[in-house]
């Protein structure tokens, strides 16, 4: 068998390998974790690499050296391949061309301080060891209880410490606290709340990776105008990585509710999905 016939087997043997292991990706994802699939994929891959070396199928003779009195030309010049893109978590964060419409940024691509890096929810410990976070927050309307959207992404230090704020987030005590911090930010910006509730949001499509939540409250501000707001909160993990959406809309202001929260929560999900799996701090890039 020539070499030219042996590369071209071994090129499709390669290729059908990478078809095979994307389908088994996607089938596994269902039921397994990235970090388990990562794990199944190594162990298979060195497995393979160590049988074809110990066979001895992996190497090459080594050429005769052919003596030529042919005039020795100049090497080509060697080509530098371009640096790879150096994935950065701000890129998680979602920009005024993905919202579009009348928003405008009241707060530009921001880091979170360390005060605001490392305190969970209700103080929750959780939280202490984030490494690092950006927000965005967007405004339409220019009446006293304007329309907000923000944005947030955090990168967590472990896949346990992701795993346990998951957990937290979709049990029952953070269902309170995301109630009474609700209180706190509307007092907090003059308002007077009148009334506060809080329901789960249905989201499309369902995850157990993500969890939403509605808040709805009547509320007064300093002139006496009333309005009636409501808060959608989604929660989205990935990885390592945590990501906020908060929509606060206000009742007749003409904003989509609907349509919006849709929009940037897929976005959301999408952009999650280009961040590296082991965390933009873990894989030779920069922040």
């Amino acid at each position: 068998m020539t070499n030219d016939l042996k590369g071209v087997l071994w090129m499709s043997g390669a290729v059908l390998s990478f078809c095979a292991m994307a389908i088994a990706v996607r089938a596994l994802l269902g039921h397994m974790g990235v970090a388990e699939i990562l794990f199944f994929r190594t162990g298979v891959a060195l497995l393979i690499v160590l049988a074809v070396v110990l066979s001895g199928g992996g190497g090459h003779p080594a050429p005769h050296p052919v003596v030529s009195s042919a005039p020795t030309t100049a090497a080509a010049p060697t080509t530098v391949p371009a640096p790879a893109h150096k994935v950065d978590l701000s890129e998680g964060v979602l920009s005024l061309d993905d919202i579009g419409g009348d928003w405008a940024a009241q707060t530009p691509l921001t880091p979170l301080a360390a005060d605001q890096l490392t305190s969970g929810p209700c103080g929750s410990p959780l939280w202490a060891h984030d490494q690092l976070g950006y927000r965005t927050v967007f405004t339409e309307g220019t009446g006293s209880v304007p329309n907000t959207l923000t944005s947030e992404i955090r990168e967590a230090a472990s896949d346990n410490q992701i795993i346990s704020q998951a957990a937290f987030v979709a049990s029952s005590t953070y269902a309170d606290c995301l109630k009474a911090e609700a209180q706190v930010g509307l007092t907090s910006s003059g308002l007077s709340v009148d009334s506060l509730a809080l329901d789960p949001l249905p989201l499309e499509p369902s995850s157990t990776d993500n969890e939403g939540f509605v808040i709805t409250a009547h509320v007064v501000d300093a002139s006496g105008n009333a309005a009636d707001i409501s808060i959608d909160h989604v929660e989205m993990f990935s990885a390592r990585y945590e990501a906020t959406v908060d929509l606060q809309t206000v009742t007749g202001s003409g904003v989509d509710r609907a349509s919006v929260l849709a929009t940037q929560t897929s976005r959301e999900v999408e952009r999650l999905g280009l961040l590296p799996p082991e965390g933009t701090l873990n894989n030779g890039t920069t922040n």
